[in-house]
């Protein structure tokens, strides 16, 4: 039976605009970047997390004097949010950028990719495959950045740069934020990375 009453010709033309218009009308869904598995006087983007919450790119993680959060990314990585720290997660392409704006984070990985922490004008990631445990405390007071290889060699590059260098393991650095025109190499405990 062909459609003959205008209900029924209303109804089908709003499913025809509902099918070619759908995709439009939603907003476009946020991949995951990872997950809070834990937290003790944390916020998620100002709103305190109660115990766990997922982590979207742009998502901002505030810990509280005494708190702490435990991350898990999608790529396996886990990081540890200390106290009094602000780190703000965006995706970048197949990684994940953690923006360190004050306080510290340490952090293990079972791969080379998966996660680069930024903290001032460096970034630090693994420097070579397999398990790795490092960790990054930037003090806008004391206007400095403290960088650990605990396990692995952990590569530091400055970002408005090509100079890299790798921090081998069992060392830590000292690096001034302040610091212009002075190689990164004059005051890290390791050796510049070969291109």
């Amino acid at each position: 039976m062909l459609i003959n009453s205008p209900f029924r010709m209303v109804f089908a033309s709003t499913v025809v605009c509902l099918l070619l218009f759908w995709p439009q009308a939603l907003p476009a869904q946020e991949q995951p970047l990872g997950r809070i598995v834990n937290a003790h006087a944390t916020t998620l983007n100002g709103v305190t997390v109660p115990d766990s919450g997922t982590l979207v790119s742009g998502d901002l993680v505030i810990t509280a004097d005494g708190g702490s959060a435990l991350v898990e990314l999608s790529s396996g990585v886990r990081l540890k949010i200390l106290e009094d720290s602000f780190l703000r997660f965006v995706a970048d392409g197949d990684k994940v950028r953690a923006q360190l704006l004050e306080g510290a984070v340490a952090w293990e990985s079972f791969g080379k990719g998966g996660l680069v922490v930024t903290a001032s004008k460096y970034q630090f990631e693994p420097a070579q495959e397999g398990p790795s445990r490092y960790a990054v405390s930037l003090s806008k007071e004391e206007e400095k950045i403290l960088a650990g290889a605990l396990q692995g060699d952990l590569l530091i590059r400055m970002q408005d740069s090509l100079n890299t260098y790798v921090l081998v393991e069992g060392k830590y650095v000292v690096i001034p934020t302040s610091m212009v025109g002075v190689s990164l190499q004059l005051h890290a405990q390791g050796r510049p990375a070969l291109p």
